[in-house]
């Protein structure tokens, strides 16, 4: 997806629509206004890594569902030099997704992940007992969209 794709239509899709549009009458101001898309900020010390690394530690790694789910992620040191350059650069305007140009699929992090840790990938969590566990999540994000 790039920064012209079409948003989805689920829930969250709509609050990131509304979001985004929210900002929109500072154009008309004159205001500059650049809006951020950001991947999954991963660093090995903190956020959400350090959680996802703990099942392949116990040799227990694998999908989450389908593992066909798109997976945008993005460095901390990343991250930090794109919004400081969208703050210094005033000719910045518009919208940016921030996150890498390679993105993964859900299965090919995991597998990723195990392979760098040294752990087996093979025991994937049915979507329904993610569902169960987490509650509220969209089909979508458990099922992939293929």
């Amino acid at each position: 997806m790039t920064e012209i794709s079409p948003a989805g239509s689920d829930f969250l899709a709509e609050v990131c629509t509304a979001w985004e549009a929210s900002s929109r009458p500072l154009e008309e101001l004159g205001v500059r206004r650049a809006v951020i898309r950001t991947g999954v900020v991963l660093s090995k010390d903190e956020g959400p890594l350090p959680s996802m690394l703990l099942p392949f530690h116990l040799f227990m790694g694998g999908p989450l569902g389908s593992g066909n789910q798109g997976f945008s992620w993005i460095h901390p040191t990343d991250e930090v030099a794109a919004i400081r350059f969208l703050m210094e650069n005033e000719q910045a305007a518009g919208v940016f997704n921030l996150c890498s140009p390679n993105p993964l699929s859900n299965a090919d992090f995991g597998r990723t992940l195990a392979r760098v840790l040294k752990r087996p990938y093979w025991l994937p969590v049915p979507a329904l007992a993610l569902r169960l566990l987490l509650g509220g999540c969209p089909r979508w994000f458990w099922m992939g969209s293929s």
